[in-house]
């Protein structure tokens, strides 16, 4: 009988079909307002309730209100794990929460909010990565849900993957229309008042008194 195998075939076709989604999905780009240029010169600014160093591997662990800053850009969780190079400065930090947060501004003036259940934030090349029930808002632009996105805190484009059976959401605010140009006023087209007519001449009778 063939039917097992039509099955085996349908089975994958439907594998190939759902790689191709997860593939696209990956490759999808929602362009944002340019990030705050200055912020990558900026110094981060670790804080948090309790931390602990290992000197073996050169990890920080952070619990209890855990915040980092880099000029505009903030970051928040209940725990955060910092790994750092052999000069003693932060590559990357992974923060967890329920969930963690993350927001930046624009050099518009807009905000950029994010949240997820885990965030890891890349210093060397400005790279924010959010996973579990992400979202990203660009405020007055549109919102980003995956399960995996990760944002550019240089450029503030974002790529998102949609996850297995899932898919990558995306909603898109309406631009908003420019007001119309002030049209002036147009002259009246009433006609103007005709000139009166000039008076009629009389004529004058020739004198009678003359034979």
């Amino acid at each position: 009988m063939s039917t097992p195998r039509l099955r085996r075939n349908r089975g994958s076709i439907e594998m190939r079909a759902r790689a191709f989604a997860f593939a696209l999905a990956a490759c999808l780009v929602f362009a944002t307002a340019q990030g705050k240029q200055s912020d990558s010169s900026q110094p981060v600014q670790v804080n948090a309730d309790h931390s602990m160093m290992s000197q073996d591997n050169g990890l920080l662990t952070l619990t209890g209100n855990v915040r980092i800053d880099q000029g505009t850009m903030h970051l928040d969780g209940a725990r955060a794990v910092g790994h750092f190079d052999q000069d003693n400065k932060l590559e990357h930090a992974v923060l967890t929460g329920g969930p963690a947060h993350m927001h930046q501004q624009m050099d518009d003036g807009s905000m950029v909010h994010g949240q997820a259940q885990t965030i890891d934030y890349t210093v060397s090349n400005n790279t924010i990565v959010l996973s579990g029930n992400a979202s990203v808002v660009h405020e007055g632009q549109g919102e980003f849900q995956g399960a995996k996105l990760t944002y550019n805190t240089d450029n503030g484009q974002i790529a998102g993957e949609g996850g297995p059976g899932g898919q990558v959401h995306m909603t898109l605010q309406p631009q908003k229309k420019a007001a119309p140009a002030h049209q002036p006023v147009a002259p009246s087209s009433a006609a103007a008042p005709a000139a009166p007519a000039p008076a009629a001449s009389v004529p004058v009778p020739a004198s009678s008194t003359q034979r």
